[in-house]
């Protein structure tokens, strides 16, 4: 148990970050209830070049 007083840095603790880190699964959960207003033609008309993302991927 480490003691109150100790105002050491835990190293195992990672730094304070402003950015939050999902997997894709939690990610995806994120995104229920909200809807795609996008059709597979935009989808493929937003890739980058040499970039493969299928509507399915979008959809998870």
């Amino acid at each position: 148990m480490k003691n109150p007083e100790d105002k050491s840095v835990d190293e195992r603790a990672s730094p304070p970050s402003p950015y939050r880190h999902f997997s894709a699964s939690a990610w995806g959960r994120l995104r229920d209830g909200t809807p795609l207003p996008l059709t597979e033609e935009e989808v493929v008309g937003l890739r980058g070049r040499g970039e493969t993302v299928s509507i399915a991927e979008v959809e998870q």
